[in-house]
């Protein structure tokens, strides 16, 4: 069971190497071949182009129930 959650790390970190190499080098030479081809290197270079999401900072009335 820990060998396969493992594995299942390895991959996706393999993956993620692998779209992160192609969104810094992209092949903006070669045409879409297909719908899904297009979706797929596409998608790539939106995952990470996606702004980061802004960190939380609690309001004043939040702060004020946290005090006693």
């Amino acid at each position: 069971m820990i060998s396969i959650s493992i594995y299942c790390i390895y991959r996706i970190g393999q993956q993620l190497r692998k779209d992160q190499a192609h969104v810094l080098k992209p092949d903006f030479k070669t045409r879409f071949l297909t719908r899904g081809d297009a979706i797929k290197r596409l998608t790539r270079h939106h995952v990470f182009t996606k702004p980061a999401p802004p960190a939380y900072e609690p309001t004043e009335d939040e702060c004020r129930q946290c005090k006693i």
